[in-house]
């Protein structure tokens, strides 16, 4: 573990002034580079904060330093003396970062997924399922008309 201080320019002068206590260590955590979910991220950067008992002026600090990649390059871009608060820094992330992530999925998109031509319809259930898992629970008639599609049953092991 290390001691921490950053001073961006975003950051605003009450924020880059305040020391971080020189009994302060990092916690260990996962940078965070824009693949994955965000809000989950950012949860997790909470709860490690709040278990460390750190004030909001370092959760700031803190914050600046697991962004990697393509969110370190979002947050050198913020204008000078934007940022005077973790609510503000949680807001302008969650509001730029959303706008960039995968749209969630819909039961919509269960219609698309296919049994590919000359594939197990084990495969197709994997998919399936692999999308199911990613969408809200279906009503009943959603359900029953996801059922009514035509499967077409072959071997599960070529041999």
């Amino acid at each position: 573990m290390s001691k921490v201080d950053a001073d961006p320019q975003s950051l605003t002068r009450k924020i880059t002034e305040e020391q971080v206590p020189s009994h302060f260590m990092v916690q260990k955590m996962t940078p965070y580079s824009g693949l994955g979910e965000h809000k989950t991220h950012l949860n997790a950067f909470r709860a490690q904060m709040l278990i460390s008992g750190v004030t909001d002026v370092i959760r700031c600090k803190m914050f600046v330093v697991i962004l990697i990649k393509t969110t370190l390059q979002w947050f050198i871009r913020i204008p000078n003396n934007t940022i005077d608060s973790f609510k503000t820094i949680s807001h302008i992330f969650l509001q730029k970062i959303s706008a960039n992530q995968i749209k969630p999925l819909k039961m919509a998109d269960l219609f698309d997924i296919r049994q590919k031509e000359g594939k197990s319809l084990w495969d197709f259930l994997n998919r399936y399922c692999g999308v199911m898992i990613k969408i809200d629970l279906p009503s009943k008639e959603m359900s029953l008309k996801l059922s009514q599609r035509d499967y077409k049953l072959i071997p599960l092991v070529n041999l």
